[in-house]
């Protein structure tokens, strides 16, 4: 658990995933989300100091049944000759995709994850790629299920971060093609991406909590300048009697030789002026140093040539100068040695920053400009190394997105793509590509969609990777009719895909219920074929949302904090709208949680209950924004209620911190308040917003 703790700690999520205010690391200059707490452990070596009654309201998460379910997930995949992909969409259904993502990767060798949005998938990239190796941060399969926004452009993202598309209709597929064909674009968007990476990391760098920072490094920048220039006058002081000695010949061939004083660093701006230079700006200089420096340590490693002595110096001046006169003379000129010298002293030339090296290669733009075509060819070899998985989603049945499964008669003459070139059409005409216009798209087969992206990136090199076939159920569990009926839609589509020679790495398909029922069939490799491998996608089940499956366990306790007790005589209300008159003189409760924290609003008037020393008690009125009332029962009765007391913690669903037992719901489970409003669980858990505090044990 140490190990857990301490590799989280310093996790920064972007902020449309985490929000809050509060506590902070002591161990690293990153800040932990401001709505997360890591609780106390008899394993731990340094303990965090935080009662549950010191905050408002908490919800706590228990890592250990996380870990429980995922097991009982895996082994019943294992047993339908299938694999799980764990869905951690909406922030891991209200408990914090980022930790639990990586909880279970370190704990429960998960491999593959699945997100709503692209954004969803960065994160939880940087998450792997931050707190894992950097082998295994990068091989961790993420995949959104959502259809892709913003495209083109965004298909950069996702060959970048290595995450999987969902390509979603013809439409989506006609601008991927689009995107493969413009080599120059995607080859600029990847030097743009890490250029900015490289901005990023260099400013975090930097970044030492100092209001005086600025002042600091330029401080720094202005000393190290200084100090270049002290050893170029040590440099030419030293040299300047042997130059004096030398004859005119020689003279001639050493000015030649001699490097130009390396250009003074500006130091006007501090180090973080880098933050003026736009992406595309920082990565043509990153590009030219790099290739620069790559041409200089080429050259170096070159035999030397030898340095002519003084006794042969006028040698070598005839020597050249009858060469000149006789081109026909049988013998080798003494080459130049201007560019050698001066690239040898840039490779001499450390490497100081990418900042520094950036403002001082602006000043030799002429010359790295020579190297343009050879930085362009160089450049687009790692983005060509790289391929943008895809999957193509299947509209079975759902009615929401994805490729149809009714074959259409193909349409005369269909285009054919050219990745490289532009689409042309069987008669060699140029034509549009997939789904160029929307009557051609809208009468395209799926199948013959699928095959052109597929012979693109066979025959053709697009930089794209067929990943496999995946499809929604409307009705969550595989004995439902009409479940079965979409499995046979789907099941058709794929044997005509096949049919077409099309290789299917992968098919996903069903949930959380289905396969928990352990009825599948259609993952056995005698149907599936033995070069598809099945996946179920999970997450409800993971975060033990669903009730109907006994061995799994709950994992979500929300809590708040009496902050109120108080006796109410009969006939005085209680709440807004005087929703509760009190029919006798009782004791009345106040929690520090209301429907702005995400607790319904239609549980109150009694509808909801809440646990308090063990005792249940009724919601009284209606719920607040920040607050709710519980009714303790009579007031001149000495029982249960009367023990309450300001600062005690407040149960509103999940299991007790004191129950020894962690396979029970709690005297308030979230599967019985999820019934009584007619939603799910996980509603109640995504609705939770980010005043409420996260604490994991």
């Amino acid at each position: 658990m140490d190990a857990f703790k301490s590799a989280f700690s310093s996790i920064k999520p972007p902020t449309n995933l985490w929000s809050g205010g509060g506590q902070q690391s002591s161990n690293t200059t990153d800040k932990v989300p401001d709505n997360v707490i890591v609780a106390n452990n008899q394993q731990s070596t340094q303990p965090q100091t935080q009662q549950p009654n010191q905050e408002r309201a908490i919800h706590r998460i228990n890592l250990s049944s996380i870990r429980h379910n995922y097991n009982e997930v895996q082994t019943s995949a294992a047993q339908q000759q299938c694999q799980v992909i764990v869905v951690v969409k909406a922030d891991g259904y209200g408990h914090g995709s980022l930790l639990t993502a990586c909880h279970l990767v370190e704990r429960c060798s998960a491999g593959a994850f699945a997100v709503a949005t692209l954004e969803e998938g960065v994160a939880l990239r940087r998450a792997f790629e931050e707190k894992l190796s950097s082998d295994l941060g990068s091989r961790v399969r993420i995949l959104v299920l959502g259809s892709p926004v913003g495209y083109p452009k965004c298909f950069d993202t996702y060959l970048h971060n290595n995450i999987e598309l969902m390509v979603s209709g013809p439409e989506v597929a006609s601008s991927l093609v689009q995107w493969m064909k413009n080599h120059d674009g995607r080859r600029r968007a990847e030097a743009e991406t890490v250029g900015e990476k490289l901005k990023e990391d260099i400013l975090k760098q930097n970044e030492v909590g100092n209001p005086m920072r600025h002042g600091v490094v330029r401080q720094v920048s202005m000393n190290r300048d200084k100090a270049n220039e002290e050893l170029l006058k040590e440099k030419e002081g030293s040299a300047g009697p042997k130059d004096a000695s030398k004859s005119a010949p020689e003279e001639t061939i050493s000015n030649k030789s001699a490097a130009p004083p390396p250009p003074k660093l500006q130091t006007k701006h501090a180090a973080a002026t880098l933050t003026n230079m736009t992406g595309d700006d920082l990565a043509r200089e990153v590009r030219q140093i790099l290739v620069g420096q790559k041409q200089a340590t080429a050259k170096t490693s070159m035999p030397a040539i030898q340095e002519p002595s003084a006794e042969d110096s006028s040698t070598i001046g005839s020597s050249s100068r009858t060469t000149s006169k006789n081109p026909s003379r049988v013998g080798s000129p003494v080459p130049e040695k201007k560019d050698e010298t001066i690239t040898n002293k840039a490779a001499a030339t450390p490497f100081i920053g990418i900042a520094d090296a950036a403002k001082a290669s602006q000043q030799k733009e002429m010359r790295a400009s020579k190297l343009g075509d050879e930085i362009s060819s160089k450049a687009e070899t790692p983005v060509l190394k790289k391929k943008l998985r895809w999957h193509a989603l299947v509209d079975s049945g759902m009615g929401r997105l994805g490729f149809k499964i009714d074959e259409h008669p193909k349409p005369a003459p269909q285009a054919s793509l050219d990745v490289v070139g532009t689409p042309q059409a069987e008669d060699g005409i140029s034509d549009g590509s997939i789904g160029s216009s929307s009557e051609v798209s809208a009468i395209r087969d799926t199948v013959s969609i699928i095959k052109e992206l597929y012979d693109a990136e066979v025959h053709d090199g697009a930089p794209i990777e067929f990943y496999g076939m995946n499809t929604h159920m409307a009705e969550a569990n595989s004995t439902s009719t009409y479940t079965n009926d979409q499995m046979e839609r789907f099941r058709s589509l794929l044997h005509r895909v096949r049919s077409a020679g099309i290789v299917v790495p992968s098919i996903s398909t069903d949930n959380s219920s289905a396969l928990l029922t352990t009825t599948l069939k259609h993952f056995h490799s005698i149907g599936l074929g033995l070069e598809t491998r099945g996946y179920v996608r999970c997450g409800g089940a993971i975060y033990g949302q669903r009730p109907s499956f006994p061995q799994l366990r709950a994992v979500s306790t929300l809590t708040a904090t009496v902050k109120h007790v108080a006796v109410i005589k009969q006939g005085e209300s209680v709440g807004y709208d005087r929703a509760y008159v009190a029919p006798l003189d009782v004791r009345i409760a106040t929690l520090t949680l209301g429907f702005a924290d995400g607790y319904p609003r239609e549980l109150g008037g009694g509808v909801g209950r809440v646990s308090i020393r063990g005792s249940v008690y009724p919601v009284a009125g209606n719920v607040c924004m920040d607050m709710l009332m519980v009714d303790l029962g009579p007031a001149d009765i000495e029982g249960e209620g009367s023990s309450v007391m300001v600062g005690d913690t407040a149960v509103l669903w999940g299991p007790e911190e004191t129950d020894g037992d962690e396979s029970s719901p709690g005297l308030i489970p979230l599967s019985e308040l999820a019934g009584t409003l007619k939603t799910t669980q996980s509603a109640l858990t995504c609705g939770l917003s980010s005043r409420v505090k996260r604490v994991y044990i």
